[in-house]
């Protein structure tokens, strides 16, 4: 029986870094279980959440219950070196407490596929999004 995951961790290192300058604006990230620069490809353009806690809790809105948790957004860009480290860009720089720290890279199917029923004949509907892709190496249609 396999089991499939909906996220991978991953540990935020630092920035990305010259000898004397860091750009914090590219954060880098070492995936648990890549170890090589091939197996990153599987997760370029993936979606990165670091979730925190923060002091207060937010405002609760219609069902939403209020909460401390609270989550920046990034994607994974392109491989850092050879060693299976990764570059990743969120949409606000991650705060240097974040290094060292855990963090989600969200695996879910980069497509939709929902099967149709349409005169007898059924076809393969792919529904694509933004924030989805479909990598066929690891998850064949057939």
């Amino acid at each position: 029986m396999v089991i499939f995951s909906l996220y991978t961790k991953g540990i935020v290192l630092g920035y990305k870094r010259g000898l004397r300058n860091q750009q914090p604006n590219t954060s880098l990230i070492r995936l648990e279980g890549v170890s090589d620069k091939k197996e990153t490809d599987f997760y370029l353009g993936k979606r990165v959440a670091f979730v925190y806690r923060a002091k207060r809790k937010t405002v609760a809105k219609g069902d939403k219950k209020a909460s401390k948790l609270r989550v920046m957004w990034g994607k994974i860009t392109r491989p850092h070196g050879n060693s299976g480290v990764v570059r990743a860009r969120f949409r606000h720089n991650l705060p240097p407490k974040a290094m060292g720290a855990t963090v989600r890279v969200v695996c879910y199917f980069m497509a939709t596929i929902l099967f149709v029923n349409y005169m007898r004949v059924r076809d393969i509907v792919i529904i694509t999004s933004p924030f989805l892709s479909y990598d066929e190496k690891h998850f064949p249609l057939s």
